[in-house]
């Protein structure tokens, strides 16, 4: 090249040339152009893959046999600060190994991954929560022969591939409590129904038996002076039997809930969800104390969850009664021997001695502002715990409060 741009030519003669030694021109060989043309535009798709991965929305990371992280991208590190420094490679992996029994330094070797993976995430302190749909895909860092040849282990790695799709879940969620606060609330109003129809049976087979005495009674007496009063007697009978059997036509049937092992916890939970609106506006503290391993119960959950649906809403009326400015709730669940105990509790103003009886009789309302309450809340949560074989119990709770505690039996519902 002319590098002084005048008009004699820049010439570097090499050492035993002169200039007029003949010069022969080699001219590149056309293939060997075409294969560096092609290497330079491989390098540039490399480089613009690197940027694509990098600025990707969904979280990618190469992880070695020895589950390192070799590379990440922004959406992997964004996931990490919202982890609170917890390596989501090593979340994504204990989670997919939990479910399908994968491992990086077992199944990587043999060429396996996995596809669509539900996984989720919790930060540390339990406040996050994120569902990812996972795949990982078998890559080699060299080629077959090279690896049977080098012998080399680290040759072959997990392109990791998570899509996040909480905002699904949430919806779904959303749609499934919808379904489920249906399905309470027909439990409730069906479960109602029955057991004013049974107390209104009740009460009227109290004074019919009366009424039954007393003709009995008369019809005993031949010189009764008026006949009259059995006349009468026999017409009130006739109408309260009427009556009687009009009212056991009128009992709604049952749903006929099939049984199935329940999750109490969850149930909980999804009962503690339905609240929460009349929690936060009544500006009640929750301390929710689960059980890490908890037993399933045989039983039907739509009554287990108005159950406890009635528990929780007598707790959180009781404490909007007691007018305190600090309002707790305790839910704990354990396994005590065969059995399964729930304690609810509050620091409302309790349920005096006489009435821990009578608080489980139907229309008993202890309540100075019932507000709706029929006084069938927990008549209906005894029967739904005796349903399943347990009981339900009233102690004292914190600050004067109230303290239920349920007790289902492990075995669940016998004999179905």
């Amino acid at each position: 090249m002319n590098q002084r741009k005048t008009l004699a030519p820049d010439v570097a003669m090499p050492a035993g040339l002169s200039a007029d030694t003949p010069l022969k021109r080699r001219v590149p060989d056309k293939s060997h152009v075409a294969e560096l043309h092609r290497l330079e535009q491989l390098l540039k798709l490399q480089k613009g893959l690197g940027m694509a991965i990098d600025s990707a929305p969904m979280v990618v990371a190469i992880i070695g046999i020895d589950g390192s992280v070799l590379f990440d991208n922004r959406a992997y590190k964004a996931l990490r600060c919202d982890l609170c420094g917890q390596e989501p490679a090593g979340a994504f992996l204990a989670a997919i190994e939990q479910q399908t029994g994968f491992t990086v330094d077992k199944d990587l070797h043999r060429g396996r991954g996995f596809t669509n993976i539900d996984v989720r995430l919790n930060a540390a302190d339990g406040a996050l929560l994120r569902w990812f749909v996972c795949s990982g895909v078998y890559v080699e860092g060299a080629g077959k022969a090279e690896q049977r040849a080098l012998r080399d282990e680290l040759c072959c790695y997990l392109l990791l591939m998570a899509n996040e799709v909480t905002a699904s879940y949430q919806r779904i969620d959303e749609a499934r409590l919808n379904l489920i606060r249906i399905g309470i609330t027909e439990q409730q109003v069906l479960q109602t129904m029955r057991e004013a129809i049974s107390a209104a049976i009740f009460k009227l087979q109290a004074p019919l038996n009366v009424a039954r005495a007393a003709l009995a009674m008369q019809g005993s007496m031949d010189d009764h002076p008026n006949g009259m009063h059995k006349e009468v007697l026999r017409e009130v009978l006739q109408s309260g039997d009427e009556a009687l059997e009009s009212l056991h036509t009128a009992l709604p049937c049952s749903l006929g809930e099939r049984i199935s092992p329940i999750n109490v916890n969850e149930v909980l939970h999804e009962v503690l969800k339905l609240s929460t609106d009349r929690l936060l506006a009544a500006g009640i503290v929750i301390e929710w104390r689960p059980a890490t391993v908890l037993p399933t119960v045989n039983g039907r959950i739509n009554t287990l969850r108005c159950l406890f649906n009635h528990l929780v809403d007598n707790a959180i009326h009781a404490m909007n009664e007691s007018g305190k400015d600090h309002r707790e709730l305790h839910l704990t669940t354990r396994q005590d021997g065969g059995e399964l105990a729930v304690e609810i509790m509050d620091n409302g103003h309790g349920i005096p001695d006489p009435n821990r009886l009578k608080v489980f009789e139907p229309f008993f309302c202890g309540w100075s502002q019932p507000f709706g309450h029929a006084g069938m809340g927990l008549t209906l949560a005894r029967e739904a715990a005796l349903d399943h074989g347990g009981i339900v119990e009233i102690s004292d709770g914190i600050g004067g409060g109230c303290r239920v505690t349920v007790g289902l039996p492990l075995r669940g519902m016998e004999g179905e």
